[in-house]
């Protein structure tokens, strides 16, 4: 099937016309007119700019066979109705110095035939023509000539057909000719190997016309204008600002009815004015090559009413609404919606949620206005039923094609992705574009997966064939499907850092392992085992901004806060989250990353971001409360897709910490306790019913104090509040073990009392009136966490504190030698290594 071309209006320009015939112009083929135009002194209509009076109305589904081209790249339709026409549509240009019936204009540059009886009537845009003027520069007209090089554009005041309005010239030696003949109910010229201004063969182009009664079947019945193309190499003659047949002022294709820069009916294919085949739209300059080979036919016969029709589709608790216009003249439409319950909306195609199921009468009002005509109105109603009970889980069946390979000894595949979820800590930097902050266009690895199968084995020890195994190969498809037996996704990375540092990994059997980076994000601080990134937190408070450390928040700057959510099985607008409707409280848009489940060629393009896309409407999950199904504004893809849910907001913490580099545990510095300060911690997301370990070291500045504690009433209080801010619970993490050189550790577990609480910290002074906190750690209590503090002069590693907290310290000479490494124990800090150096002069 060949497509139908559907032709979009940007850009109109206003016209002042001056026919070919002023007094001031002299006729084309005189001595005077070719002096003048060489000297750039014969006048052409100006061409001036104007706001655009036609918007993007034309709807691909619905123009069927209005204006219909035959090939591939612009938008199409193809339906039954104009099949049948487009299967005997040849493209083909013949030959007409083969065909002695066709007749030829003489040599020359801007001239035309006398009028041309033709043997039918030729309707154009509702007037009746039976004579044709045939113009060399690539048009026709009907009421006279027209010797105009320079091309305007359409609309204009003049009636024209121009399959390729520019400056033909004839008169260049080996230069083509431009050949017509009449029959009985077609009309045809040709344009066969022309040249242009002045004189210029070394590009030529041929071009063809066809007009009919309406019911030759050469173009098919119901068209009565076809253009034809062959090899296009030029665009514009010399006296049109060409360099070297391109640029100046592009050529125009189309048909105008010649009401001036008002009119109601016209129809521009394109400009073009450039070498190669871009296409842009029908106003703006594109290139010549686009018309290679190509044909268009249009039925210019009458002037048809804009009609009006809408679709509409339940999606669970909202309507997609669609409208759908034919549009043949390029009118100016506005449109209305009302759903019927109070509300309205100016946009095409809205998605609207009802407050309730049941009936409503949806009405589209448009009114339209053709250029300088006189405007109109439609109104359509339909009624609609919403059923928020609809069935919209259906399986879905897909076929999976694999290959064989026989005698494979090892293999493994790994998927990249282009867009991810990042936490940047600047505000700016997360609501820049995706590709300026990293989000988007940065390949970072999603998976590796591995095959799993017994090796072969032969009952004789076969040199060949032993070790090896039969292998389904990889499908990058259908990767996210894992519909391949035997390949297993053995890790899975789900989160990043804005460096592209690796925050978070799942394993093959579900395991978390997590990192945090710190120290501007580029030094890892924390590496969990048995954790997620959002359950664990570390700081030594050495690189405090007045933002985050290690997820703890510490400051009163603000802070960006992302909580992302997987999504499953997702379709265009609807989105099934692993997110209660609670956990979703409070948030109107989300931001949405994603992969197309079904993109062919190359899968790893089929990633795509959105964001702040509204939240249309929302439902609890009907088979997984836990779960949230959500309609959202914009469809990620047209199909099926998976990927995440982020919620964006940001944190303005008001309290500030009193730090002091005199004391520390390791570092340099730590945090100073005076009176009761809480802070809230909203970075952190804790499971319900999951126990969780807390640790820091605690000082009183006093290191000839011994156990059992340093002073009464220290600690850390953790509170716990839902997110109506109601309390759920607290807990007290106090010292215990061993005082080493004066600190000892703060430690408890606790069990969080509810999905993802509110958490507030509040360090206490105790009896002394002042302590010191360092080294404060949050993690699951089933994994295990390892923490790192640097320098911040030199950056260079202090310590590194184990799974119990405890600190291996790293001593640096003047010129930056590791000379010593003590280890924190309970029966205090102790030497390891010790290296000196010293250069002794001769």
């Amino acid at each position: 099937m060949k497509p139908t071309f559907i032709f979009t209006l940007y850009l109109a320009l206003s016209v002042q016309w001056i026919t070919t015939n002023a007094q001031n112009n002299p006729q084309p083929g005189t001595k005077e007119y070719d002096r003048l135009k060489a000297e750039g002194l014969i006048r052409q209509p100006a061409q001036v700019p104007r706001q655009k009076n036609y918007p993007v109305l034309l709807d691909a589904s619905t123009k069927v066979a209005r204006v219909q081209g035959v090939a591939a790249s612009e938008p199409k339709t193809i339906s039954n109705q104009s099949a049948a026409l487009q299967q005997s549509f040849s493209c083909s240009i013949e030959n007409p110095w083969f065909d002695p019936s066709y007749q030829v204009l003489p040599v020359n540059d801007d001239e035309s035939s006398s009028a041309v009886p033709l043997p039918f009537t030729f309707n154009f845009f509702g007037n009746n023509y039976s004579q044709v003027y045939v113009n060399n520069n690539g048009n026709i007209s009907f009421n006279a000539s027209n010797a105009t090089y320079t091309s305007t554009g359409f609309p204009s005041s003049f009636d024209m057909i121009a399959p390729f309005w520019a400056d033909v010239d004839t008169r260049g030696v080996g230069n083509g000719r431009v050949f017509y003949k009449a029959e009985a109910t077609r009309f045809t010229v040709i344009w066969y190997k022309v040249g242009y201004y002045n004189q210029k063969t070394d590009k030529t182009n041929t071009f063809k016309l066809v007009i009919t009664d309406g019911t030759d079947p050469i173009i098919g019945a119901g068209n009565n204008t076809a253009f034809y193309y062959g090899d296009m190499q030029w665009t514009t003659g010399d006296a049109s600002g060409s360099g070297n047949g391109f640029y100046g002022i592009a050529a125009t294709v189309g048909l105008n009815n010649g009401q001036g820069a008002g009119a109601c009916f016209y129809y521009q294919i394109g400009r073009f004015g450039k070498p190669g085949s871009e296409y842009i739209d029908a106003f703006q300059v594109s290139g010549v090559d686009h018309l290679d080979n190509r044909c268009y036919r249009f039925d210019a016969s009458t002037l048809e009413d804009v009609r009006v029709d809408f679709k509409h589709k339940n999606l669970l608790c909202a309507i997609d609404f669609e409208m759908e216009v034919d549009n043949p003249q390029n009118c100016r439409v506005f449109h209305q919606w009302d759903f019927g319950d109070g509300t309205t909306s100016n946009e095409r195609n809205p998605l609207h949620s009802y407050n309730a199921p049941g009936t409503y009468t949806v009405t589209l009002n448009v009114f339209y206005q053709c250029g300088a005509c006189t405007g109109n109105s439609l109104s359509i109603k339909k009624q609609i039923v919403l059923d928020p009970d609809e069935n919209l889980f259906v399986d879905t069946l897909i076929n999976v094609r694999s290959a064989i390979k026989k005698e494979v000894l090892s293999n493994v595949a790994s998927t990249y992705s282009d867009t991810w979820p990042l936490q940047h800590e600047v505000q700016t930097q997360a609501n820049q574009s995706g590709y300026l902050n990293g989000s988007q266009g940065v390949w970072r690895m999603e998976g590796t997966h591995a095959y799993e199968v017994d090796r072969k084995q032969s009952p004789t020890l076969s040199l060949s064939k032993d070790g090896s195994y039969e292998l389904e190969q990889f499908n990058w498809e259908f990767a996210a499907l894992d519909a391949i037996p035997n390949w297993i996704k053995a890790n899975t990375m789900t989160v990043y850092s804005p460096y592209s540092y690796e925050l978070e990994n799942r394993n093959v059997l579900g395991v978390y392992n997590a990192a945090l980076y710190d120290y501007g994000g580029h030094f890892p601080s924390a590496n969990g085992v048995n954790m997620r990134n959002d359950e664990m937190a570390f700081t030594g408070f050495e690189y405090l901004t007045g933002k985050a450390s290690g997820n703890w928040i510490f400051g009163n700057q603000p802070i960006p806060r992302y909580r992302w959510f997987g999504t499953e099985y997702n379709y265009k607008h609807i989105v099934v989250v692993k997110a209660s409707l609670k956990e979703l409280e409070g948030f109107d848009k989300v931001d949405v990353f994603g992969r197309n489940y079904f993109y062919s060629f190359f899968p790893f393009f089929g990633y795509r971001y959105i964001r702040d896309n509204e939240i249309v409407c929302r439902r609890e999950h009907p088979l997984t409360p836990e779960w949230s199904i959500l309609v959202l504004r914009r469809a990620l893809f047209e199909g099926f897709w998976r990927g995440y849910v982020m919620l964006r907001n940001e944190l303005q913490p008001i309290i500030s910490p009193d730090l002091d580099n005199t004391i520390s545990h390791s570092g340099e510095h730590s945090l100073k306790v005076t009176n009761n300060k809480i802070y809230e911690q909203s970075l952190l997301r804790l499971d319900s019913g999951k126990s969780y370990h807390i640790s820091a070291w605690v000082s009183v500045n006093n290191e000839h104090l011994s156990t059992p504690e340093l002073a009464d009433g220290l600690g850390v209080e953790i509170t716990f509040k839902d997110q109506n801010d109601v309390l759920a619970g607290s807990f007290m993490a106090e010292p215990a073990g061993k005082i080493i050189e004066g600190w000892q550790q703060v430690t408890g577990t606790f069990t969080s009392p509810l999905n993802n609480p509110k958490m507030e910290l509040s360090f206490k002074a105790g009896s002394t009136g002042t302590a010191w906190y360092d080294d404060l750690r949050l993690h699951p209590a089933k994994g295990n966490m390892q923490s790192y503090v640097y320098s911040l002069t030199d950056y260079r590693l202090q310590a590194v504190l184990d799974e119990e907290n405890f600190g291996t310290f790293f001593y640096y000479d003047g010129e930056g030698n590791l000379y010593l490494t003590k280890k924190e124990t309970e029966k205090g800090i102790k030497t390891i290594s010790e290296n000196v150096r010293y250069v002794l002069e001769h």
